[in-house]
């Protein structure tokens, strides 16, 4: 059970949203927008139009700091995003603005200031949004998806086309890559290594889907304030079968415990987990034709 409810961590798709928008990423604002005036959306400065009646969810956290949005406006050409204070570089390189569905990411917006220093996000836009008094607008914002894994060395192979590292091993052979964690913690980390299945449509019929065809070892692996970066190892086994079909299955890395009570610990609530993609290879064949993820 628990390698399932990671595997939808992976995987999971909100049913409101596209599914090319919401991949590999952590919806951190999700709210309804009711236009205030024409041809904009939401300004505290504006009487009548503030965010906080305008948004129905107009607060948002992003590394242990909580934000307001105190504007949200379209007009001559551009789109501004306000908040309550300064934007640091981090929540600029990870945040995504979406109105509806329409992405509009911070890395690509000019910083200025209204009232904090760097407050304000502004997209150059070649045609305005169409707003209207009383519409509403669908309005969030995403952020990467925080697995608070790395993954890394050993035989791990990163440089082909799949969407997760792979690992080739023959069956009754053994083949390594090593996990650390991605930031320092404030108290112990208890990362787990399960198994999962592969949703593959370009595989082929050579290539069964069998989480039974390797095994992980050790199956968690324990970090702490002094050896969070140093790298640990994982061992994944094929397994012998009297087949003459090569495997494959999903090596799921995440983080499953910490110790730290703090709810503003990214480490409390982790979002994802990492995957290997795992073949397993029949007899002579090197793992080199399996199908893509």
């Amino acid at each position: 059970m628990a390698v399932a409810l990671v595997a939808l961590a992976v995987f999971f798709v909100h049913e409101s949203r596209p599914a090319s928008a919401e991949h590999g990423g952590v919806t951190i604002l999700s709210a309804d927008l009711t236009v205030a005036f024409s041809g904009f959306g939401c300004n505290s400065q504006s009487t009548g139009s503030e965010c906080s009646s305008a948004l129905n969810d107009d607060d948002f956290t992003h590394g242990g700091v909580a934000y307001e949005i105190v504007k949200l406006t379209s007009g001559g050409g551009t789109i501004d995003l306000r908040l309550n204070k300064t934007i640091p570089a981090n929540l600029k390189s990870d945040l995504t603005l979406y109105l509806d569905a329409m992405p509009f990411a911070a890395a690509d917006a000019v910083s200025s200031t209204l009232t904090n220093a760097n407050d304000t996000l502004r997209w150059s836009i070649t045609t305005a949004p169409s707003w209207s008094v009383g519409q509403k607008v669908d309005v969030w914002l995403r952020v990467p998806a925080f697995t608070g894994v790395e993954l890394f060395g050993g035989d791990l192979d990163a440089s082909d086309s799949h969407s997760a590292p792979t690992l080739s091993v023959a069956e009754g052979g053994s083949a390594t890559f090593m996990v650390k964690l991605s930031e320092q913690p404030i108290a112990n980390v208890t990362v787990s290594i399960g198994k999962g299945t592969v949703s593959c449509a370009g595989c082929g019929g050579n290539w069964h889907d069998d989480v039974s065809a390797g095994t992980v070892s050790p199956t968690t692996l324990t970090f702490n304030f002094s050896n969070w970066d140093a790298g640990q190892t994982v061992t994944v086994t094929g397994v012998a079968d009297d087949d003459s079909v090569h495997e494959h299955f999903l090596a799921l890395v995440y983080v499953s415990s910490t110790a730290s009570t703090d709810p503003d610990d990214p480490f409390f609530s982790p979002e994802a987990s990492e995957g290997v993609y795992v073949t397993v290879t029949d007899g002579s064949d090197d793992g080199s034709q399996h199908g893509g993820l």
